[in-house]
């Protein structure tokens, strides 16, 4: 299996200006790879990126954007989250959805209760589109919880 490395993640979070309709929308706030956002009461940590080119992966073939994310909420109401939250915007336009990979490590669906934790792997499968591009985490009622910037630098075969 094949594990691309360099793929750089830009960690995006609306954060705070009136619109026509009365409604708050937020300006980007940007972190690094490893860097905690915060968005209402949820902190958000994209932990590593890599695009994997593989015969294999999982239960699929193919070339994979793969996220390890962690989620740990500080609020009072419960956070519901799941993989299917999650969106990809290639920069040839494609819009894709996560797959579900048969790995023991992949981010399930359920939801946090105030001081609880969680974190898993999401993989979107590219097919030939470029793993450039933009992902974002959408929350219940569709709005953004974050976006990040994607740019892939090199992809490499193992032997």
């Amino acid at each position: 299996m094949g594990v691309g490395s360099a793929a750089c993640v830009v960690v995006s979070v609306v954060a705070g200006c009136t619109v026509d309709d009365g409604t708050v929308e937020e300006p980007v706030r940007s972190a690094a790879v490893g860097e905690a956002i915060e968005s209402g009461g949820v902190s958000i940590v994209v932990q590593d990126a890599r695009v994997v080119d593989s015969v294999s992966y999982g239960l699929r073939r193919g070339r994979f954007l793969v996220l390890m994310v962690s989620l740990q909420s500080q609020r009072e109401a419960p956070f519901e989250y799941g993989p299917l939250d999650w969106r990809m915007y290639a920069d040839d336009g494609a819009s894709l959805e996560p797959v579900v990979l048969g790995e023991d490590d992949r981010l399930s669906f359920g939801t946090l209760e105030n001081g609880h934790a969680a974190s898993g792997r999401i993989a979107f499968d590219l097919g030939e589109h470029p793993a450039r591009g933009r992902v974002e985490l959408h929350a219940v009622d569709g709005t953004v919880e974050g976006s990040w910037r994607i740019t892939e630098a090199e992809v490499t075969t193992a032997t």
